[in-house]
C-alpha cells in the first residue's frame, strides 16, 4: 500500500468554492479557500458554526461537491476523480480518510466490530487471515482490545466509538486524515486521550491531519499551522505560536478571547462582537467581517480584503492593519 513520494505538499487546495442552489441566490458556504498541508503536518480551521469548515473537508475528499477550484492531492486534482480509472481512484480515496463528529452515527449500529473494520480491508484485497491480523493490530494501536471485536456500537463508550472510528480510518493506511471536529462530542478528559492518541499515531505513521474545531484551545495543542474562516472564507492563516501571540484580524482576537481562563487573575478583557453572523445566502458586499468589526473604515464595505502576507507564513484579510 506504499506510493512514491511526489516533492511538494501532499495537499494543495486553490481558489475552492462550494455554492449551493437556492431560490433566491447561491449559498456561498466555500468561497474562495486556497492553502497547503506538507506532510506529517497539521493545519487547524476554525472558526464559528456556519463558516464553511466542514463543507471545505469534505468537499476535499468529494463527499461534498466543489463548485470551482483546485484540490490537488500529491499532484493529482481530485476535483476530477471521476473522471480516472477505477483503480486509480480506489489508490487516491485509501490515501485520504475521515474521523467524524459523531462516533455513534458515523458507525453503523447493525454491524460489529469486525464487521466495520473488515470492510474496507476487504474492498482493498486484503485477504481473510491478513484482515484478521491487520483488525488485531487496529485495534492494540487505537487502545482497544481484540476480545471486543465482536461487540456493537451501542456496547462502548463514546471515548471508545471515537477509538473505532480511528480504528477505520487508519486500516487501509492512509496519509491524510480529515478530522471533522472529531472530539467535540467527548467529556473533556476523554478529549484528552484521543488527543494524545492522534498526536501518537501522527508520529508513528507519518500522518498529515486536517483538524476541523471550533475549540480553538484543542486547536492549539494539536496544529502546527491554523486557518480562521469566516463566512466561507479564509480571514487568517499562521504557525499556531503566531496566531494565538500575536493574533492580527480582529475576527482571531475576538475568538482568542473567549477561551476559558481557569485562573481568575490572568483573565484578560473578551472582546464581544455586535450582531450575529451574516448568513451565505445574502452574505454583505466586500470584507464579509466588516458588519461586525469595531474598526472597519468605508473601504471594508466595497472591496473584498486579500490574504496578504504580513510575516513569514502569517497571513491575513483585513484593510487597516
Amino acid at each position: 500500500m506504499t506510493s512514491a513520494v511526489a516533492p511538494g505538499p501532499l495537499l494543495r487546495v486553490n481558489d475552492l468554492k462550494v455554492h449551493f442552489n437556492a431560490k433566491s441566490a447561491p449559498i456561498r458556504a466555500v468561497d474562495g479557500v486556497s492553502f497547503d498541508l506538507a506532510r506529517g503536518e497539521t493545519l487547524g480551521i476554525v472558526g464559528e458554526s456556519g463558516c464553511g469548515k466542514t463543507t471545505t473537508g469534505m468537499s476535499i475528499v468529494n463527499l461534498t461537491q466543489a463548485t470551482s477550484g483546485d484540490v490537488i492531492f500529491d499532484g493529482v486534482d481530485l476535483t476530477h476523480l471521476h473522471s480516472l480509472p477505477k483503480s486509480r481512484q480506489l489508490e487516491l480515496r485509501r490515501r485520504i480518510q475521515v474521523v467524524f463528529q459523531d462516533p455513534y452515527s458515523s458507525l453503523n449500529p447493525r454491524k460489529t466490530l469486525t464487521q466495520t473494520l473488515d470492510k474496507p480491508l476487504r474492498i482493498h484485497g486484503l485477504t481473510a487471515a491478513e484482515r484478521k491480523d491487520r483488525i488485531a493490530y487496529l485495534l492494540e494501536k487505537v487502545g482497544l482490545s481484540p476480545k471486543q471485536a465482536d461487540r456493537y456500537p451501542h456496547e462502548f463508550s463514546g471515548g471508545q466509538r471515537q477509538r473505532i472510528g480511528i480504528a477505520r480510518a487508519l486500516a487501509v493506511s492512509p496519509e491524510l486524515i480529515i478530522c471533522d471536529e472529531a472530539v467535540s462530542a467527548l467529556d473533556v478528559s476523554i478529549q484528552a486521550q484521543i488527543i494524545n492518541l492522534l498526536l501518537d499515531l501522527q508520529e508513528e505513521f507519518n500522518l498529515s491531519y486536517l483538524f476541523i474545531s471550533h475549540d480553538l484551545a484543542v486547536v492549539e495543542h494539536v496544529a502546527d499551522r491554523v486557518a480562521v474562516m469566516y463566512l466561507g472564507k479564509i480571514v487568517e492563516m499562521a504557525p499556531y505560536q503566531a496566531l494565538f501571540t500575536d493574533p492580527q484580524h480582529p475576527y482571531t482576537q475576538a475568538l482568542l478571547s473567549a477561551i476559558p481562563v481557569p485562573d481568575p487573575r490572568r483573565r484578560g478583557a473578551r472582546l464581544v462582537l455586535q450582531g450575529d453572523v451574516s448568513s451565505p445566502l445574502n452574505a454583505p458586499s466586500g470584507c464579509p467581517f466588516h458588519t461586525r468589526c469595531a474598526r472597519k473604515s468605508s473601504v471594508c464595505q466595497v472591496v473584498a480584503p486579500p490574504l496578504t502576507g504580513i510575516a513569514e507564513d502569517h497571513s491575513v484579510s483585513c484593510h487597516n492593519l
